[in-house]
C-alpha cells in the first residue's frame, strides 16, 4: 500500500526574474520568467519516480482575480529518476513563464520602480505526476502564494 508524497512551499519571495519582454513607451505589458522551488516529501519505503511538474500561475493583484498570467513547467526529471527516495524530503526547482499585462504592468514599471521594489502577488496551482514502483501513477497537487518581483531590472535585491 503506498503512503502519502506531500508537497509544500516555503513561500519566500521570489526577489529575481529575468525579463524577456516590455513596452518601454507605454508600459502595457512585461513579460518574464524565473525559477520557483517546492518541497516533496515521501513516506513511502521505496523510491517514488517524479514524471512531470506543472503549474498554472494566476494574478492576484486584486485578491478576487482569477486571470492566468503564466504556466510553469520542468522536463528534467527523466535524466534523474528516481528523485525521491524512500522517506525523505528533496526540494524541486521548475521554470516559470509569467506576462502580466494592463494595469498590472503599468504598476511593475512605474516610474518610481526604479527606486523601490515592487512585488506582485501570484498564486501558483502546482501538480506533481509521480510513478510508484508497481507502476500507479498519481497526481499530487499544492496550491500556494508568493510575492514576485516585477519590476524592469528584475532585480529586487538591489534596493
Amino acid at each position: 500500500m503506498p503512503r502519502t508524497v506531500t508537497l509544500n512551499s516555503n513561500r519566500g519571495p521570489i526577489e529575481i526574474v529575468y525579463v524577456t519582454g516590455r513596452d518601454a513607451n507605454h508600459s502595457s505589458f512585461i513579460d518574464f520568467h524565473f525559477m520557483n522551488k517546492i518541497n516533496v516529501t515521501s513516506g513511502n519505503y521505496i523510491p517514488v519516480d517524479l514524471v512531470n511538474i506543472t503549474s498554472i500561475i494566476t494574478s492576484k493583484f486584486q485578491p478576487w482575480s482569477t486571470d492566468v498570467v503564466g504556466h510553469g513547467l520542468n522536463k528534467s526529471f527523466t535524466e534523474t529518476s528516481p528523485l525521491i527516495l524512500y522517506r525523505t524530503t528533496r526540494e524541486l526547482a521548475f521554470n516559470n513563464s509569467v506576462s502580466l499585462k494592463g494595469i498590472i504592468a503599468n504598476y511593475c514599471q512605474a516610474p518610481f520602480s526604479r527606486y523601490t521594489s515592487l512585488y506582485v502577488t501570484l498564486q501558483f496551482d502546482v501538480i506533481v505526476t509521480i510513478t510508484y514502483y508497481y507502476g500507479h501513477t498519481e497526481q499530487v497537487p499544492l496550491s500556494t502564494q508568493q510575492q514576485v518581483c516585477c519590476i524592469p531590472s528584475g532585480n529586487c535585491t538591489a534596493y
